[in-house]
């Protein structure tokens, strides 16, 4: 799936198709001298996926491959019986420099730090003690990674540990790298080994494994972002084998018990949703991102499930790094008092260089403890849901969506500025609706508060207009026929009886096994429904029987402040 991924097997093919007529065999032999033993173990798993499409050259190819084999296992036991002179340090080389990110340093700093201030600091909830952040190619996601990174900026660290999947080698336990140092263009990292010693004395489920790290990219991409922001920090990598709720357990109250005795933090190296179309990862990644904010491991995993579950056209996994993400969860759970903050989302789509036919997810989350937790900006009424904004509050938001709309609609880029009024920065959940000659044209929102008002009525406006999947893309030419909705929704509480509900007050949230449906406030009384026609509505739109809440459905409820241009 990654273009680059497959250059080693095309430089071998390309090398093999040009070899001597008369004896084929000898040049292969030469190839594979001249090609470096090194590279001979990736190009193996290339050639056995291609040895069928070139039968021709089967021959060649196997007596290539059995080469290839005894040269590594010559150097396996080449290794085993030069062990590192005394006193010398062991070093993992950057061997995703030139793929993931650029291989010379003055560009690598430079692309960093261009990513970096395109974000700003926001006010965390607590102080931080983890990320989430994804591990793709700097120029997919390095802008999203950014976010999470600007929150480490100015802040102490002695420890770094980095948690992530494995993509490449079959582990029965966890892996920490027993070398002495990452190396990457912008120099080494040491590793900590004395927080490594106490890990692998406290943790049954841990072990070392120098094979595990060689060719990771989940760790390895972490490490300039860090190198950039962080004066002195050690480092202690972790790849998550074949996990389980209890392996990942052991090593969280191992990692939890460690933290209030240093200055620590913990990162979960993860990319969301691999390979659905634009609109699908966009549902599948918010879905879980807000499972993640949770910072509940069985919520976490359960969002996997029904996600995965839909069997959505070509979504292969809804979090390559899951199980480093649960785990971080489970450190929470062993610290208390801990909560998280959605910083920021978006997918390969989102980039040039990207398609929106096949996307990649990402997200950057922060993870705080309450402690010296700061002030909040504000603090809404006592018995308030939510902030009321003033007509000149409302206005802003009106425009802002109308500058977004006809931004997108026109093939434009629009970015936000941001507010100073902290009303409209503070994370809210929203919904933007567009009407044509009073007739539903789209709509589309956030249900929970994962991002600032303003940014999210930006968003969600563009949302509407291009990706409602009830409706064509809105054109130019219908732009001065459409009106703009916002609704700003209050935080979703459960309902514990239906005689709660009051019809016109009350949006409606209903979940049914993978199926789930929302209607605002204002529809029911646009609609002229009483209460058994706004559940009887309900229940269509989250494509149940009726009464489904009879039969184990659950229903949440919550209050909006709606205001238009029409109004």
């Amino acid at each position: 799936s990654n273009p680059v991924d497959s250059q080693p097997f095309e430089t071998f093919r390309s090398s093999v198709s040009g070899r001597s007529e008369t004896c084929p065999e000898l040049s292969t032999v030469v190839v594979l001298t001249f090609a470096g033993i090194s590279a001979i173990i990736d190009w193996i798993t290339f050639a056995f996926r291609e040895v069928t499409e070139v039968n021709a050259r089967r021959p060649a190819l196997i007596a290539c491959l059995c080469l290839a084999a005894a040269l590594a296992g010559c150097k396996a036991e080449e290794s085993k019986e030069k062990p590192p002179a005394a006193g010398a340090q062991s070093v993992r080389p950057a061997t995703q420099a030139g793929r993931f990110y650029p291989a010379s340093p003055a560009e690598l700093r430079a692309q960093v730090e261009s990513c970096l201030e395109a974000t700003e600091q926001v006010e965390l909830p607590g102080d931080l003690v983890g990320l989430v952040v994804p591990h793709a190619g700097y120029v997919f996601s390095g802008g999203v990674a950014a976010w999470g990174y600007r929150q480490v900026e100015g802040k102490q660290f002695d420890t770094v540990v980095i948690l992530g999947p494995s993509h490449h080698v079959a582990l029965s336990k966890h892996a920490v790298s027993p070398e002495d140092a990452y190396a990457t263009p912008l120099g080494t990292v040491p590793l900590d080994k004395e927080v490594r010693r106490t890990l692998l004395d406290a943790c049954d489920v841990l072990v070392e494994r120098s094979a595990a790290h060689e060719q990771e990219h989940s760790i390895e991409v972490q490490l300039p972002f860090l190198q950039c922001v962080l004066k002195d920090f050690r480092l202690v990598p972790i790849v998550l084998g074949q996990p389980t709720k209890e392996s990942c357990r052991k090593l969280a109250k191992a990692l939890a018990a460690l933290l209030p005795q240093r200055k620590m933090l913990i990162i979960a190296s993860s990319d969301l949703s691999h390979y659905p179309t634009y609109d699908v990862a966009e549902k599948t990644d918010k879905a879980l991102l807000a499972a993640v904010a949770k910072l509940d491991p069985d919520a976490l995993l359960a969002a996997d499930r029904e996600w995965m579950g839909k069997a959505l056209p070509n979504l292969k996994c809804t979090m390559c790094g899951l199980w480093p993400a649960v785990t971080l969860a489970m450190v929470t759970e062993e610290l208390g008092s801990c909560s998280a903050k959605v910083l920021r989302y978006a997918n390969s789509g989102d980039v040039p260089a990207g398609s929106k036919s096949e996307v990649v997810g990402y997200g950057a989350v922060a993870v705080c403890r309450k402690g010296g937790a700061p002030t909040p900006v504000a603090t809404p009424p006592a018995g308030s849901d939510r902030y009321t904004l003033d007509a000149a509050e409302q206005q802003y938001l009106l425009t802002l969506a109308r500058q977004s709309l006809e931004a997108c609609v026109n093939g434009k880029r629009f970015a936000p500025p941001k507010p100073a009024d902290p009303k409209l920065t503070r994370d809210s959940g929203a919904f933007v609706t567009l009407k044509k000659h009073g007739e539903l044209r789209g709509c589309i929102g956030y249900l929970a508060a994962v991002k600032p008002l303003y940014a999210a009525i930006a968003e969600m406006a563009e949302s509407a207009a291009l990706r409602d999947p009830r409706f064509e893309a809105v054109k130019p030419g219908e732009l001065a026929d459409i009106d703009l909705e916002i609704s700003v929704l209050s935080p979703l509480r459960p309902l514990k009886s239906l005689d709660d509900i009051v019809v016109g007050k009350h949006g409606l949230v209903m979940t049914s096994g993978l199926h789930r449906g929302v209607l605002l406030p204002q529809v029911p009384t646009e609609q002229g429904w009483d209460r058994d026609q706004y559940l009887e509505g309900l229940c269509r739109k989250t494509g149940v029987p009726n009464r489904s809440w009879e039969k184990g459905a659950t229903l949440e409820a919550f209050t909006a402040q709606v205001f238009g241009e029409r109004q």
